[in-house]
């Protein structure tokens, strides 16, 4: 994914078979893949798993993301799951570190 000419990240993304099998690249038209999904396949995701972490640029992702290898990445996994508990789709995002951050509300909803 770029931006103007700086390269923001490097995303892959992960079906089971017998749910990739049933979508086509026309599929992808929604810029939140999960959606796209549920709407060709019918199927509601019930909850996405996020791990954040620190990595260490390989040969590819550095050419990828045009960093040099052994710069930080920030990758972000994504492990959406139905009400069921099965996996539908798991997507990993690769950025720069210099160019990213994190911002989240944490409400306090234990009164």
């Amino acid at each position: 994914m770029c931006v103007g000419t700086q390269r923001k990240a490097q995303i892959t993304t992960y079906f089971p078979p017998d749910l990739g099998s049933q979508l086509s690249k026309d599929d992808f038209n929604d810029v939140l893949i999960f959606r796209a999904v549920q709407k060709r396949l019918g199927i509601r995701m019930a909850v996405a798993h996020c791990t954040i972490r620190a990595e260490i640029a390989d040969d590819a992702v550095a050419a990828d993301l045009g960093v040099a290898r052994g710069a930080a990445i920030l990758a972000v996994e994504m492990l959406y799951q139905s009400a069921d508990q099965r996996n539908l789709e798991f997507s990993v995002a690769r950025h720069p570190a210099d160019i990213f951050s994190i911002t989240y509300d944490a409400p306090n909803d234990l009164g």
